[in-house]
């Protein structure tokens, strides 16, 4: 007589909590088609869809700031600050926050 097999949990994705929703069969059937057509696991289609569905707003909002040339004006503005770097700032802080570094070599 064979022993029964026995099954231990798996856990896929440690420390992420888990849920359940309930969904008409027909929608849980469609995501699984979409699922299989792209490969991957239900739970990964549906977050790539969601993640879809975030970039469209982004887009959606950007399409709408450009129908105002003068906040597209004051973004542009503001980015061209963030993206040009200070670099005696830059240094200035990574002496403070590295002093290490700072030390001559022996």
């Amino acid at each position: 007589m064979s022993t029964p097999m026995t099954y231990t949990s798996i856990t896929y994705a440690s420390g992420v909590k888990m849920t359940t929703i309930r969904v008409e069969q027909s929608v849980r059937n469609h995501l699984a088609k979409l699922a299989k057509e792209h490969g991957r696991s239900l739970g990964d289609e549906l977050r790539a869809i969601l993640e879809d569905l975030e970039w469209r707003e982004i887009e959606a909002g950007y399409r709408r700031l450009a129908a105002q040339p003068e906040a597209l004006a004051g973004y542009l503005a503001e980015a061209e600050a963030f993206s040009i770097p200070d670099l005696d700032e830059l240094a200035a802080t990574a002496a403070e926050e590295y002093p290490e570094y700072n030390e001559p070599e022996r």
